[in-house]
C-alpha cells in the first residue's frame, strides 16, 4: 500500500473510531437517569465494543507494516481510554496531525461527525417586520421600526416606515397622516396625531417615516396585554389596506 494510502486508511480509522467513542459517550450520558446497575452496564459496554475493535484495527494495520502503525494504534487507544472519560491528549494531537498531512480528510470528519443545531434567526429584523399589500395597482410596504430602534432614536413615538409604489396615478396626492389609524388587540383605535416626515416622494414613489404617539390618554397604545397592532391606511386607491404585527414582532416596544 502507498503511504499516502496508508495515512488515508489510518485517517478513516481515526475518524470511525470518533464517531463510536462520541456515541458512546451520548448513549452513557443519555442514561444517567437510570438507577446504578443500569447505567454502570450503559456505560461499560460502548468502551468495552472499542476497545476490542481497536485491538483488531492494530492487528491489521501491524500486517499492514510502515509507520509503526501497531505502536500508533496502541497510542490512540491509552489517549481515548485514558482520562475523566475525554478524549486525551495523544488522540487529540494525532487527529490534528492527521488534519494537517491530509486536508482533504478535513472535508470527511466535517461530514462524519455530528454537527450542532443551528440557531434559530432572531424574528425582529426589518425583513421580518415588513408587511405588504396592494390596492388597485398601489403596492405599499409597512415596517414597524420600534423593535429596531433605541429608547432615544424612537423618542416616545411608534414609527413606521412606508413606501408606496405605483405605475399610474399621483401617490403625491394622499396625506397619510389623515388615512391612518392604528389599532390595537383591546379595541383601541387611534386616529390622530399622526406626522410624516418623507425620506424620498414622487407622483409613482414615496417613501417615509409615519410616527404616532406612542401614548394615548396618558397609557402606552401598546401594553403587556397586547397581542397584535394593525396600521390601517383608509382611500389608498378606493380601499383600506391593513398590516398587522403578532405578539412576536412587538419586541421591546412593550412596556
Amino acid at each position: 500500500m502507498k503511504p499516502n494510502a496508508k495515512i488515508v486508511g489510518i485517517g478513516v480509522a481515526v475518524l470511525l473510531i470518533a464517531v463510536a467513542y462520541w456515541l458512546g459517550s451520548y448513549l452513557a450520558t443519555a442514561q444517567m437517569g437510570m438507577p446504578s446497575a443500569a447505567t454502570a452496564q450503559t456505560t461499560e459496554d460502548p468502551m468495552a465494543r472499542m476497545a476490542a475493535a481497536m485491538e483488531r484495527m492494530a492487528v491489521a494495520m501491524e500486517r499492514m507494516g510502515g509507520m509503526n502503525s501497531g505502536s500508533m494504534m496502541g497510542d490512540m487507544m491509552s489517549g481515548m481510554m485514558g482520562g475523566s472519560g475525554m478524549m486525551g491528549q495523544n488522540m487529540q494531537s494525532m487527529m490534528e496531525q492527521m488534519m494537517q498531512d491530509c486536508p482533504h480528510m478535513q472535508g470527511m470528519a466535517g461530514s462524519m461527525m455530528p454537527s450542532q443545531p443551528a440557531t434559530p434567526a432572531s424574528p425582529l429584523t426589518e425583513a421580518a417586520l415588513t408587511r405588504t399589500t396592494m390596492g388597485e395597482g398601489i403596492k405599499v410596504d409597512a415596517t414597524f421600526l420600534n423593535p429596531l430602534l433605541k429608547p432615544e432614536e424612537a423618542a416616545g413615538k411608534l414609527v413606521f416606515k412606508i413606501a408606496l409604489d405605483t405605475h399610474s396615478g399621483d401617490l403625491m396626492a394622499y396625506d397619510l397622516t389623515k388615512l391612518a389609524v392604528l389599532h390595537t388587540s383591546e379595541g383601541l383605535a387611534v386616529e390622530k396625531s399622526f406626522t410624516w416626515e418623507p425620506q424620498s416622494e414622487s407622483s409613482h414613489h414615496r417613501v417615509g417615516l409615519l410616527k404616532l404617539d406612542a401614548l394615548a390618554q396618558g397609557k402606552p397604545i401598546i401594553a403587556r396585554a397586547t397581542e397584535y397592532i394593525e396600521l390601517e391606511l383608509k382611500g389608498i386607491g378606493m380601499t383600506s389596506l391593513l398590516f398587522k404585527w403578532e405578539e412576536a414582532f412587538l419586541g421591546k416596544t412593550k412596556p
